[in-house]
């Protein structure tokens, strides 16, 4: 009986590890004129915890519908994230976070289906991801902690995606320099046959917040939590009722491992 107890113990633990704390569902158009394919991306916040946080509020903003994919390297990754409205990168572009700091994430390797940001040196994450096609782990020495991972069969969607081959003037590809410049504009001039995310939003009832009911992780339950869930409800065409603005107290934490976690840090 005790070894009973002892081994649904471990199992639930092993779950609780493997539990994503949001899940985001990609709309995404291989090719102009083609159906709209999907794919999912797990969200764990302990392995990069200010990735993972940059992330959701990219997505929550709505910055990624519409961008393309600048960069598939085959066997090598799909790179994505610059906003068509020069205007919009330019503000999210100027908001790089910190690097992750050790000690205070459990670190993944890039393998197959992990996405990362990408980087130009220490502090300047931003906006732009990589999905990884293959075991590129030579990566994790470099400062790329992933945050999550697409689902296994929603690989089969980003293993089609349109190969551009190296961004110029290097490569044939697109020069990240003149999407930040001209955006969509040069884009579909230069490169009309990118492969396009038409959508990416978060699955509501994959939210998975640090304190009961505390949404955006900063501790309090008001009118901000009210927001998001309000957000997603209308997505759903559902409605929910408000969450209490001024608690009695703050709820416990929903697991002993860390502070809250604030989902939606600037």
């Amino acid at each position: 009986m005790r070894r009973s107890a002892t081994i649904l113990s471990l199992l639930a633990i092993a779950a609780a590890q493997t539990t994503p704390d949001a899940i985001v569902d990609f709309e995404v158009q291989l090719a102009p004129g083609e159906p709209i394919e999907t794919f999912a991306v797990h969200v764990y916040r302990k392995w990069a915890p200010l990735g993972a946080s940059r992330f959701l509020k990219l997505v929550d903003d709505g910055h990624f519908d519409g961008c393309a994919f600048f960069r598939v390297i085959n066997r090598f990754m799909a790179q994505f994230g610059i906003n068509g409205d020069p205007e919009r990168q330019g503000r999210w572009r100027r908001k790089s976070i910190k690097d992750e700091v050790a000690g205070e994430h459990v670190p993944k390797s890039n393998t197959r289906g992990r996405i990362t940001f990408a980087h130009a040196g220490r502090n300047s994450r931003s906006t732009q991801l990589f999905i990884n096609f293959g075991d590129n782990s030579r990566l994790d020495r470099e400062n790329f902690p992933p945050f999550g991972e697409v689902e296994e069969e929603g690989m089969s969607v980003v293993d089609r995606l349109h190969v551009t081959g190296e961004g110029g003037p290097k490569g044939p590809g697109p020069s990240q320099g003149k999407i930040n410049n001209q955006g969509d504009a040069y884009l579909s001039k230069e490169f009309p046959e990118l492969s396009k995310i038409v959508s990416a939003r978060r699955r509501p009832e994959a939210l998975v917040p640090h304190r009961k009911g505390d949404i955006d992780g900063d501790g309090k339950l008001d009118g901000k939590d009210t927001a998001i869930l309000e957000h997603y409800a209308r997505l759903r065409g559902a409605t929910l009722a408000p969450v209490a603005a001024k608690p009695a107290e703050t709820p416990p934490a929903a697991s002993g491992n860390g502070p809250p976690y604030v989902w939606f840090a600037a």
